[in-house]
């Protein structure tokens, strides 16, 4: 075939913006936290997704800004491997004007091996589909579609290793029937932690505790069928789930103290809806 079956309309990474930079510089300084980092790149990622949106791409990245850069984070995480006191200069330009890139530069320092474990293990048969940290950055949550768990995993950001330390089923005691985990989300206070259960049509509450232990406090249903995506939008009052596969979005009102969930009002048509995003409002 001479053509290709398909089209891309962008790599996934974007530029970082300068409000991220800055900020990831103040984190390595010392400066700012890992919560306040992660709140600037949230801003970061909606401003990115609004953008491309905007300009009608059908495909839309987060740009990669949890990531230092494009490739260096990979580098520093490989044993073997480490940074140096020189930083690399590269500039990037465009209409907009010059930007900057200045990783730290890195050099072979002994045999290339990989974290010991290499990697965050789950029970065979679980199926990680999507992961949530907690909001000081020390804590990972792991959804598995499969086995409709939550894992959590102890993160050492300086080796990019996960421990496990427990895990919890988001389905109610003696539920038998069909199962499949969907989406999973922090609260923006990171005092609870939700998932969607698709075939049992519910949200998943879940309480964490000052040392980020998870305790299910209950379910609510999602007043739809196949609730593949859910939001918390960014003051943290409201969830919105989106049930594909009775074309619903369903509004909750959240309870600042307990984390449960109150309907509002009626679900809303939408066909099949299968992710939610808020924008700030121009």
């Amino acid at each position: 075939m001479a053509e290709p079956p398909f089209r891309a309309d962008h790599v996934g990474s974007l530029l970082r913006p300068p409000e991220l930079l800055r900020a990831r510089e103040q984190h390595r300084a010392g400066r700012l936290s890992a919560a306040e980092l992660r709140r600037v790149e949230d801003a970061a990622i909606r401003d990115a997704a609004r953008f491309q949106a905007e300009i009608g791409l059908q495909g839309v990245t987060d740009g990669e800004y949890r990531r230092g850069s494009w490739h260096m984070d990979f580098l520093y995480r490989i044993g073997g491997v480490e940074k140096t006191d020189r930083v690399l200069h590269i500039q990037f330009k465009n209409d907009a004007g010059t930007l900057d890139f200045t990783p730290a530069a890195h050099r072979v320092a002994g045999k290339l091996t990989l974290n010991d474990p290499p990697a965050g293990i789950l029970p065979p048969g679980s199926g990680p589909r999507h992961i949530a940290f907690s909001r000081d950055g020390r804590l990972l949550y792991v959804l598995s579609e499969l086995k409709d768990t939550v894992t959590t995993f102890r993160w050492d950001a300086t080796k990019g290793a996960l421990e496990s330390t427990d895990s919890l089923s988001a389905l109610p005691a003696g539920y038998t029937g069909p199962k499949s985990g969907a989406e999973i989300a922090v609260h923006p206070t990171g005092k609870f932690l939700y998932t969607s259960n698709r075939g049992h049509d519910t949200i998943a509450m879940f309480a964490i505790a000052a040392d980020g232990k998870l305790a299910i406090s209950g379910h609510q249903p999602t007043r739809g069928k196949t609730p593949r995506n859910f939001a918390i939008d960014p003051s943290g009052k409201f969830l919105l789930a989106a049930n594909q596969d009775s074309s619903t979005i369903a509004v909750f009102r959240v309870d600042g103290k307990t984390g449960g969930l109150t309907p509002v009002g009626d679900p809303v048509a939408v066909p099949t809806p299968v992710s939610i995003l808020f924008a700030a409002r121009q």
